[in-house]
């Protein structure tokens, strides 16, 4: 098999060298942004694979390496990380070696999904459903009509606590950084203060010295209660105890990848709870892969909802968007800053779908 890169000012330009190079039967494994040490070559890379006759597809072989069985639950847990890193890279790349040009890659709208960052999988997919009702449209319909079918991909989701429940209650889970305290404050003066609802804070940050002092000095500020969560077994007790609140909110620690073990002991105590409604916090400055590895550690968790940060500090939405579009889980608040309570705002599909074809994220802050 032949891999080769061709780098080009536009996605078009590249596609069209590889066409002429190695003809019709190659296959495009990906296209994306070129990497900063490329960047002289072209703003584009497109990666094409041609094979030699006879030989077996490379799609084929990986299609027998991603049948690897789940790893058994007595493996050691290095092992079992490894295993299903493994899976995850096998499977993508096999859908990006099954993943032949569709009619449109050279296509305006294609060109506009990947300078976005779009997920180029996904960005296949949204054209191809897309292709019937945007052919031989005027390019601000197709445009329009574009950003119809990415709205169609994405649900939002901006409240808090499951249906009927009372009090609503809500936890914050997430990576390192992510931004969950900051998050939680802005949500507690959102529908603490302005709403005028009684508020509790929890944390469960009993290991770092101090590491709950600055949510119990925000929790003074907004009149809230504030407790430290030190047992498994205390948080139904808590929950019983404030039953007169209108919403209690949990703050977490951030868990790695390597607290798989301690995020799964906290995990299985916090889904005893029927009534907890679980929000995952991740920052929109990930890359897609990044992102959808977290979404795939913190599953334990069981989150219903995604909440996104830092989005004033992404240079486009598109990862935020694929990933939000390939999980199916919807968005239920934006981040845009670090000003309480301004810089958080409830997520719609249509704000978010304007950014990401705007190709500026700083336009969501901006709003």
């Amino acid at each position: 098999m032949k891999l080769k890169s061709y780098f080009a000012p536009t996605v078009e330009a590249a596609v069209e060298q590889a066409r002429r190079e190695m003809g019709p039967e190659a296959v495009i494994v990906e296209s994306r942004k070129a990497p900063p040490e490329a960047r002289a070559l072209g703003a584009y890379e497109v990666v094409c694979a041609l094979l030699a006759p006879g030989e077996e597809s490379p799609a084929a072989l990986l299609g027998e390496l991603g049948r690897i069985e789940n790893p058994r639950p007595g493996l050691p847990d290095l092992l079992s990380r490894e295993l299903a890193q493994l899976r995850r890279q096998i499977q993508e790349l096999r859908q990006a070696l099954w993943r032949r040009e569709p009619a449109d890659l050279s296509s305006p709208l294609w060109e506009l999904l990947i300078q976005a960052d779009v997920d180029a999988g996904l960005a296949r997919q949204i054209l191809e459903r897309a292709n019937s009702a945007l052919a031989g449209a005027a390019p601000a319909e197709a445009r329009a009509g574009l950003a119809a079918q990415l709205e169609s991909w994405l649900q939002a989701a901006p409240e808090l606590g499951r249906e009927g429940a009372r009090p609503r209650v809500v936890a914050l889970v997430g990576p390192p950084g992510a931004g969950k305290t900051t998050t939680l404050v802005k949500l507690g003066v959102r529908f603490g203060i302005q709403h005028q609802q009684r508020l509790h804070i929890i944390s469960t940050e009993s290991e770092r010295v101090a590491g709950a002092e600055p949510l119990r000095t925000y929790a003074a500020i907004l009149g809230a209660g504030f407790q430290i969560l030190d047992t498994s077994g205390a948080l139904a007790q808590v929950l019983e105890e404030h039953r007169n609140r209108d919403l209690i909110l949990l703050d977490t620690r951030g868990f790695g990848p390597a607290d798989r073990q301690e995020a799964a002991e906290l995990a299985s105590w916090l889904c005893r709870q029927p009534e907890l409604d679980i929000h995952l916090v991740l920052p929109a400055t990930g890359r897609t892969a990044d992102l959808l590895f977290a979404v795939e550690r913190f599953e334990v968790f069981r989150p219903s909802k995604l909440i996104f940060t830092r989005l004033d500090e992404a240079v486009s939405l598109g990862p935020l968007f694929s990933v939000a579009a390939l999980t199916g889980k919807p968005v239920s608040f934006l981040g845009t800053g670090q000003s309480i309570p301004e810089d958080l705002e409830p997520a719609s599909a249509s704000r978010i779908v304007e950014a990401v074809l705007g190709g500026q994220a700083r336009a969501l802050a901006a709003a």
